[in-house]
């Protein structure tokens, strides 16, 4: 059986401070979205960064939603 995690529930003043829980709640939700999404480190050129700050998306939705859709426009599935 696992132990529960303390930052699963509501804060509980008798194991913690609430900004020892606030702390962890927020790592234990950071681990669990990095096990989830892939990250990239990526650094365009100066002339990249002009086509995706070109895009109206990185105004609405930021760079991350703008490269995501320059990728999927130019991806040609391969062919059976």
């Amino acid at each position: 059986m696992t132990k529960p995690n303390p930052f699963d529930d509501a804060w509980n003043p008798g194991l913690m401070s609430h900004a020892e829980w606030k702390r962890g709640r927020t790592l234990l939700f950071q681990r669990e979205r990095r096990a989830r999404y892939a990250r990239i480190d990526y650094y365009p050129s100066d002339r990249a960064l002009d086509v995706i700050r070109a895009t109206d998306r990185v105004i609405r939705q930021g760079l991350s939603t703008a490269i995501d859709a320059l990728i999927l426009a130019a991806y040609e599935p391969p062919e059976p």
